[in-house]
């Protein structure tokens, strides 16, 4: 067995491994076609006298089915039978380049490498077909399955350890692995998320493209049934009908009564407007990428934290909410804070939502970008879908202590009471040392960002995964800002996801404020624009350029009041917002409440509300102005059932 603490030195995987799995996958009955393709390869290369640099030129170039990792699809398509001598030389190519040189000699060629992964990612995608009580797999009826799964993940962790940029702390998904009892699923999701960050370099752009998509897995339980295994990009699971419910990115999702997501909010999804290249919002996540890359490394120097941005923004609600500690009562689950597509299963109101689908995979430094949704007032600031960025750093003993006089003798954990100033099972030195190192974190990415002179404070604030918890303001034009929310993450959250050894911290920042901030842009929906005026402002040639932004030209506001007397019960002042939001549209700059009125005798309460009309591109007629406001009127009676005084 492979070591599975990291104590082995990257680089010196030894040949002898590789030809004892390689022994044991090729006594199975049947092998992988890729695999197979991957041993004629070897061969057909020894035969023509080309060399593995050679061979290693053609993969980069070559776009032929000849895949070393096959594209999605059931295992029937994946497994060929092979005869029994077959199956003795399925593995050529591992146990050819075992044969370049004696004994434990390591594999250090990265052209090796390039051969090697194909073979060994192989066999990792075959073991996920595998059933372990399956004895027509075997030559022997031994249901040794389980055990041969795990042997399999190790091989391909060690390869991940001596490949560019792939974060040694995956090691840890093992041990995860063998704590949950849950193999397969782990399998997948450990699968994806190390070629995820296995650069492109080593296989052909289609190539890649391909290995990624491989990762929609499906596993055969014992029971003989097939199972769709997601990795954590994708989704929940949508099974309902065209007719009752929504559609959204190709899969449909159950109305029920907790559905309120509407065709306007449903239209922005997919937009990723933080992925289009010289978007302001792509701009700053691109520097704030490029300073953790830069200035924090592993002691091999590749980059400590991975990124993640492109990951659906469709959760569960139990992620969104359950995993990160929030109570099942408490106020941010509302409906009228939130967009559900049915009661399980909505758009994300934050990145944190994947917190621990990434720590339970052994990720202990990462980044999350992405569009979050919330039903929030209308202004200038605000709008229902925007961008965070979520950052975790989890520390083990001795990293957290590794600097410190006689750290060997102190501990992160204790039997101990929650205070203010830190969580029961904490020592008041790790936390110490933790605030301290996130609170300077931060403060290197806002002088990045803002240059130096930048005056920064800190507020004790709470949130529900983090204690203690604290926001950062920075002096902006004369006044105090509030730019991200952080703190030390709650010891259950990190437990939960099978990394009880750890103590770390998470902060959440938005994209759009420091956008604002930074670029001197005046209105959070042009952000939106298509209006080449605006993009054209940042089409910049490096993303470090300054930026000033020019006001498009200002064309007048038109305003128009509207009242009603609202409901005894159950009237919720988002939702009036999101219903004249989703018929103005971006046509609405702002929605504010002038004025209430209660009736001295019936006790009924009246709202007046103002609605400022402002278009960005062009000026509004009075008329266009009147069908709109016309419309919100109709709807707001129809829809919400109130009592118009217009």
């Amino acid at each position: 067995m492979f070591p599975m603490d990291g104590r082995k030195k990257p680089g010196s995987v030894t040949k002898n491994a590789w030809l004892e799995v390689a022994e044991e996958v090729s006594s199975r009955s049947t092998v992988p076609r890729s695999l197979v393709q991957c041993r004629k390869r070897f061969n057909d290369l020894t035969r023509s006298g080309k060399g593995l640099h050679e061979e290693s030129a053609e993969m980069e170039e070559s776009d032929s089915s000849e895949e070393l990792i096959p594209s999605e699809g059931a295992p029937s398509q994946d497994i060929q039978p092979c005869t029994s001598a077959d199956t003795r030389t399925a593995l050529g190519p591992v146990r050819q380049l075992v044969r370049l040189s004696p004994g434990d000699s390591p594999i250090t060629s990265e052209h090796e490498q390039i051969l090697v992964v194909g073979a060994a990612m192989e066999c990792l995608r075959w073991g996920a077909h595998s059933s372990p009580s399956s004895a027509q797999l075997h030559t022997d009826a031994e249901p040794r399955g389980p055990s041969l799964r795990m042997r399999m993940i190790e091989v391909q962790l060690q390869l991940c350890e001596v490949m560019e940029k792939v974060p040694r702390t995956l090691s840890t998904i093992v041990k995860r692995m063998e704590e949950s009892k849950s193999i397969a699923s782990g399998l997948v999701l450990q699968v994806g998320l190390t070629m995820m960050k296995i650069p492109c370099k080593f296989f052909s752009y289609l190539r890649f493209q391909k290995v990624l998509q491989s990762f929609h897995l499906q596993s055969r339980d014992a029971g003989g049934n097939i199972k769709q295994l997601r990795s954590i990009t994708s989704g929940p699971a949508a099974s309902a009908t065209p007719s009752d419910s929504i559609e959204l990115v190709g899969k449909f999702y159950s109305r029920d009564d907790y559905t309120n997501v509407t065709p306007k909010i449903l239209s922005k999804v997919g937009k990723n407007l933080h992925n289009q290249r010289n978007h302001p919002l792509w701009l700053i996540k691109e520097r704030i990428k490029d300073h953790f890359y830069t200035h924090y490394l592993s002691r091999y120097g590749n980059p400590l934290f991975s990124v993640y941005d492109n990951l659906s923004p469709v959760v569960r609600t139990e992620q969104n909410f359950d995993s990160l500690l929030i109570p099942p009562g408490h106020a941010s689950r509302r409906k009228g804070d939130n967009f559900y597509l049915n009661q399980i299963t909505m758009l994300r109101a934050h990145t944190s939502a994947h917190q621990r689908d990434f720590i339970r995979a052994g990720l202990n430094a990462f980044l999350v970008v992405g569009d979050v949704y919330r039903r929030d007032e209308i202004d200038s600031s605000h709008y229902p879908v925007f961008h965070q960025m979520e950052g975790v750093r989890l520390f083990s003993n001795h990293e957290l202590f590794a600097n410190v006089e006689n750290g060997e003798e102190l501990c992160m954990f204790e039997k101990g009471c929650r205070t203010p100033y830190k969580q029961a099972k904490h020592t008041l030195e790790a936390v110490k040392l933790i605030e301290f190192d996130l609170k300077q974190t931060l403060k290197k990415v806002m002088t990045h960002l803002f240059g130096n002179g930048l005056e920064i404070r800190w507020v004790d604030c709470y949130f529900p995964f983090t204690h203690p918890s604290f926001e950062m303001e920075i002096k902006f034009q004369g006044e105090w800002m509030e730019v991200l929310g952080c703190g030390i993450m709650e010891q259950q959250l990190v437990n939960s996801a099978g990394a009880q050894d750890r103590i770390g911290y998470a902060f959440g920042l938005g994209l759009e404020r420091l956008a604002m901030i930074l670029y001197g842009i005046p209105d959070i929906r042009l952000f939106w624009s298509e209006d080449e005026r605006f993009s054209k402002q940042f089409q910049v040639t490096h993303i470090d350029q300054e930026v000033t932004f020019q006001p498009l030209s200002k064309y007048p506001p038109l305003v128009n009041d509207i009242s009603f007397w609202i409901p005894q019960e159950g009237y919720e002042e988002n939702d009036f917002y999101d219903l004249v939001r989703n018929i103005g549209g971006d046509l609405i700059e702002k929605v504010s409440l002038i004025d209430q009125f209660t009736h001295p005798k019936t006790k009924k309460v009246s709202h007046c509300y103002r609605i400022t009309y402002r278009h960005m591109e062009r000026t509004l007629t009075q008329e266009e102005v009147r069908i709109v406001h016309q419309a919100i009127e109709k709807m707001v009676v129809e829809k919400m059932g109130i009592e118009g005084r217009f």
